[in-house]
């Protein structure tokens, strides 16, 4: 096992600033869930430790219930996170970011994880906790097999939610259906 601090840098979020002259995007909490609208805009952070999101980061959130965490995608890109987010960038000859994301969407993680949490008013996992996290030291190969298994498991717990949901609907329509062949008789 290595702490994550070894094969990553980890980056806190800003507070995006009213805007003025510079406008830049940033994500938030919300916008990990996959039903993202609209980044937030804010002026250009100056601060060293702010740092546009590119290909291969991972963004964690600080706070919540469970561990929620995604690996940017291009909509992402060149945005910044906010308050009570982590950028983890992995160091591309060392960590696979798929294999980060999976191993912290783990719940065992996300137990370790909140476990510095417990009794405080505002739970926020520290940045110090996700540094330190242990991680499987793997040959890279073998952490790139487990990251994409776990992606196709992620797209196919998606696949079986929209299906469900669809399934849900078209239920709905056949009982409407029936209740208007029924009253119109």
């Amino acid at each position: 096992m290595v702490a994550l601090s070894k094969f990553a840098l980890i980056a806190t979020g800003v507070a995006p600033d009213k805007l003025r002259d510079d406008p830049v995007r940033f994500v938030q909490i919300r916008d990990l869930t996959g039903a993202r609208k609209d980044l937030t805009v804010g002026e250009r952070p100056l601060v060293a430790r702010a740092l546009p999101i590119q290909a291969g980061d991972i963004l964690v959130a600080a706070r919540g219930e469970r561990t929620l965490a995604a690996e940017a995608d291009e909509d992402l890109f060149g945005a910044y996170a906010s308050l009570d987010l982590y950028l983890v960038r992995p160091e591309a000859t060392r960590l696979d970011p798929s294999f980060l994301l999976a191993f912290l969407l783990l719940p065992q993680t996300g137990v370790r994880l909140r476990a510095s949490t417990a009794g405080a008013s505002l739970p926020r996992i520290a940045r110090d906790d996700i540094a330190q996290l242990d991680l499987p030291d793997l040959p890279l190969e073998r952490q790139r097999s487990i990251g994409q298994l776990a992606r196709a498991h992620r797209t196919h717990r998606e696949l079986l939610i929209q299906l469900a949901e669809r399934h849900a609907t078209a239920a709905d329509l056949q009982i409407l259906e029936a209740l208007r062949v029924s009253t119109e008789g």
